[in-house]
């Protein structure tokens, strides 16, 4: 796992947000595409720059391991739990660590609810 690579997409995944700044406050999906294109007439590389859609596309394309990440940290964040997502993540880890995906889940399941816990208070607060 490249950790500096998830550490780009999350700074960059919601770029877009630029161009579309009402989707900082308001449900939309116009930054995600829009935030692609922007990091690349930056010089931003195709494989950063896709972290734009893959953050919220996850099911629609394919994904490696990082893309999986950002897109778990930016649920979590926001304090929303997504199963199918969080089990992709275990599932993938387990595998490259070669341990069991149940005990894996019992470890980072608190983990994952500590940080949603404080979703709710996390948006009021960047508003």
């Amino acid at each position: 796992m490249d950790s500096n690579l998830v550490r780009l997409g999350t700074a960059l995944h919601d770029a877009g947000k630029r161009r579309y700044p009402n989707e900082l406050n308001e449900p939309g999906h116009q930054h995600e595409p829009a935030g692609e294109q922007l990091l690349i007439e930056n010089g931003v590389q195709k494989k950063i720059a896709i972290f734009c859609l893959s953050h919220a596309r996850w099911q629609q394309i394919p994904c490696s391991l990082e893309e999986h990440l950002v897109a778990l940290a930016d649920q979590l964040w926001k304090g929303k739990r997504i199963e199918e997502l969080e089990l992709k993540v275990i599932d993938e880890i387990a595998k490259r660590l070669g341990q069991d995906r149940w005990k894996l889940f019992l470890s980072l399941d608190d983990c994952f609810e500590s940080i949603a816990s404080k979703g709710t208070e996390r948006l009021i607060n960047s508003q």
